[in-house]
């Protein structure tokens, strides 16, 4: 059922405050069916510091019209071609958006930022553009969308926020729910309207690769536990601002972010269409076997060829290296030797890397060195750390490997270590090495993932009239 004057022509978006009325105009949707997922959009926003919150509508969204013309319009009688949108605002600006479809599963596309509580966790995070009241305005967060129930399904839902990601954080071709169903093989089914019936890994993956995201998978319970676990692996990804898909027996979600309980267990935050976006979770949480995490599907942005685990190996053997050498930084062998320094590892462009290291507090000398040293587009750098250092003091070295070299051979670029500052040349084992200075640390490029005290979330006043029409 509809709710009552669905999508009806209006002189504009209709403002409410958002804790006196917002539960009045969430009541609206409640003829749909329930929706956790809507909730949770409501409950996401106020958390994010929303005090406002308009109706749009009617609202034309792209990507419910390409499921309607791939999938509904062939029904008897398909659903209304139009949607409605919510614009939830601060005091000053728009920062969210979540487009209403009308449907039972009826939370389309949404872009909200993270809540107060779990924001320094999210790692995954990106600007999108939209038009309202006729300006343009940005809003900063993770897509999500849930899945359908009909058309598409709990991976569809999960690749869908994923290609949309790397869309708007790394420029690569924008798809719809219906792009990415036949990426993923409905196109080999000879009734392209056929329900979807879920689907297998490899419908997965293939489907990525169909929309030019190649992924990396890893079997959780192969992954071999001496050096490297599903957190290390997981970490790596999620420092980089890389999305990490999670498949269970009978579901996929997607992590979005992570950190440490003062416990010193990890946890994550997760995308799930069956809650909503910005949920907190451990890893294989689950009460019975079908929850547990099986399989990570990890695509990559660029030209990536090196996996994380890979150049980490290759920047601690360089590291090792440098440290063992009779010219050089080698009076940090010892604490090399005992375990007192720890590394963290992340992918970046490098035109990225470039610009953030005057924030970072790198001296001019270090800085110009990494500026000119010959590089690719992507690299991936591991930093060394002080763990007892102050902030401004955490990173004593770090080493860059190009991330478009050979899986099998990764190849290092340029590394500083206390003042020392390194660059290999292309085919060479052995660096050029240059004395900067007695001393030179920094701030990490990564934020502390250590749990942090949350405040209180704030409450919504019941409703206490009726819906919204």
């Amino acid at each position: 059922m509809l709710p009552s004057n669905w999508a009806g022509p209006a002189t504009g978006p209709r403002r409410f405050d958002l804790v006196s009325e917002g539960m009045c105009l969430r009541e609206r949707y409640r003829p749909l069916g329930e929706s956790p997922q809507l909730d949770r959009v409501f409950e996401v926003a106020l958390g994010a510091g929303a005090t406002q919150v308009y109706l749009d509508r009617p609202y034309v969204d792209f990507d419910y019209r390409s499921d309607l013309a791939h999938f509904y319009a062939r029904a008897f009688r398909p659903p209304p071609p139009d949607t409605e949108r919510l614009l939830f605002a601060d005091e000053e600006k728009i920062i969210g958006a979540s487009v209403v479809r009308p449907l039972p599963q009826q939370v389309g596309r949404t872009h909200l930022p993270p809540p107060k509580d779990l924001k320094p966790y999210v790692t995954c995070t990106t600007e999108m553009g939209l038009h309202a009241f006729g300006s343009p305005w940005t809003t900063t967060g993770y897509p999500f969308t849930s899945q359908d129930g009909e058309y598409g399904v709990c991976a569809h839902a999960a690749m869908w926020s994923i290609a949309r990601y790397h869309h708007l954080e790394f420029g690569t071709e924008r798809y719809t729910t219906s792009g990415i169903i036949e990426a993923a093989g409905l196109r080999e089914r000879p009734d392209k309207t056929a329900r979807s019936a879920g689907l297998y890994a490899q419908d997965i993956v293939r489907g990525f690769r169909g929309i030019g995201l190649p992924a990396l998978e890893y079997d959780v319970e192969a992954i071999p536990s001496a050096r490297e676990t599903p957190h290390t692996i997981i970490h790596r990804y999620l420092n980089s601002g890389i999305p990490v898909g999670v498949l269970t027996s009978v579901h996929m979600l997607v992590l979005i972010g992570y950190g440490v309980a003062s416990s010193g267990e990890p946890f994550y935050i997760v995308s799930d269409d069956r809650y909503g976006a910005y949920e907190r979770a451990p890893l294989n949480d689950a009460a019975n076997e079908d929850g547990a995490w099986k399989m990570l599907v990890i695509p990559q942005p660029g030209r990536m060829h090196v996996n994380g685990e890979a150049a980490e190996a290759r920047a601690e053997e360089a590291f090792e290296d440098r440290i063992r050498a009779d010219t050089g930084p080698s009076h940090l062998f010892q604490m090399w030797q005992d375990g007192s320094l720890q590394t963290r590892t992340y992918a970046t462009p490098s035109s990225a890397y470039i610009e953030k290291l005057t924030a970072r507090g790198m001296s001019g000398e270090l800085r110009q060195h990494h500026i000119y040293a010959p590089k690719g587009n992507w690299l991936w750098v591991t930093e060394f750390q002080d763990p007892k250092a102050a902030e401004d003091q955490l990173v004593i070295a770090e080493v860059a490997v190009d991330a478009t070299s050979l899986h099998l051979d990764p190849s290092p670029i340029f590394a500083n270590i206390e003042g020392w500052a390194y660059v290999w040349g292309a085919g060479e084992r052995e660096p050029s090495v240059i004395d900067t200075e007695t001393s030179a640390r920094f701030k990490s490029a990564m934020s502390d993932p250590g749990e942090r005290e949350a405040s209180p979330a704030p409450e919504y006043a019941p409703c206490s009239g009726d819906p919204v029409e």
